[in-house]
């Protein structure tokens, strides 16, 4: 249940959920059809993406999906996390 004591399997007890905002299928389209309609713009979603997810912050700082499959750390993009498990 979301912000509840539900960890997900492999995780370390003792974290929380939060929502992120990450690069995934969506801002990557959008970047897709702004480079074809108007180039200098196509950017703006990397740094603003427009997918969001949540994760399981486990104590040590590692991020994990509700299935359990761990969110690799150190892929940031402009900031923000970029793809990774999502499911």
């Amino acid at each position: 249940p979301p912000g509840g004591s539900y960890t997900p399997p492999g995780a370390p007890p003792g974290g929380s959920y939060t929502s992120e905002k990450y690069i995934g299928t969506v801002s990557l389209i959008i970047v897709l059809v702004l480079v074809l309609l108007f180039w200098p713009v196509f950017a703006i979603p990397l740094c603003a993406p427009c997918d969001s997810r949540e994760v399981y912050v486990a104590p040590d700082g590692s991020k994990w999906t509700r299935s359990g499959c761990r969110i690799p750390g150190g892929n940031d993009c402009c900031g923000n996390p970029c793809g990774g498990p999502t499911g």
